[in-house]
């Protein structure tokens, strides 16, 4: 069954709504193969809106390989649930961890997103195209801007916090 466009749209511009307009390229920030997964990661996260108590958005996070992660984003919409797939892996920046995110199904494109996880909160902020308006040639000259910009607050998009879900 093929894919109405408009479900298509409507997907897209709510993931910008929940995680701002980030930048894009054609290549990732490193080589997928040096990464490694991390276990602290693989799980099911809630985002919650913080004044509702709402569960706006659940990702499940899971070893997609020994390098990749495979990400599941479920979204609340007007409708019901919307699904959402990802492969992502990290790439470490001067001590800053980031996540070259592909939409699976769509253009061979990638987003990035810095993250951290503090006991069982996992923050995201996107890597904003407001600020990177620049088109590179290479990840290595992507990765040597983000380098040189690492502190400036207009390099990132809105922060998204996702709890773990416990197990029982």
């Amino acid at each position: 069954m093929k894919t109405p466009k408009i479900l298509i749209f409507i997907s897209v511009a709510f993931s910008f709504m929940l995680f701002g307009c980030p930048y894009e390229a054609t290549f990732p920030l490193s080589n997928p193969g040096e990464s490694k997964i991390d276990s602290n990661y693989v799980g099911f996260w809630e985002s919650v809106d913080k004044d509702s108590k709402e569960q706006l958005t659940g990702i499940s996070i899971n070893a997609f390989n020994d390098h990749e992660y495979f990400i599941e984003m479920i979204m609340k919409a007007n409708s019901g649930l919307m699904l959402q797939n990802f492969r992502a892996f990290s790439t470490t920046i001067n001590q800053q961890h980031f996540l070259s995110i592909q939409d699976i199904g769509n253009k061979p494109k990638y987003s990035f997103y810095k993250y951290s996880l503090v006991n069982d909160t996992l923050k995201a902020i996107a890597v904003s195209d407001n600020f990177l308006k620049e088109k590179f040639k290479s990840k290595e000259e992507l990765a040597s801007y983000i380098l040189n910009n690492l502190n400036e607050p207009k390099l990132y998009a809105d922060e998204h916090i996702f709890v773990k879900k416990k197990t029982k």
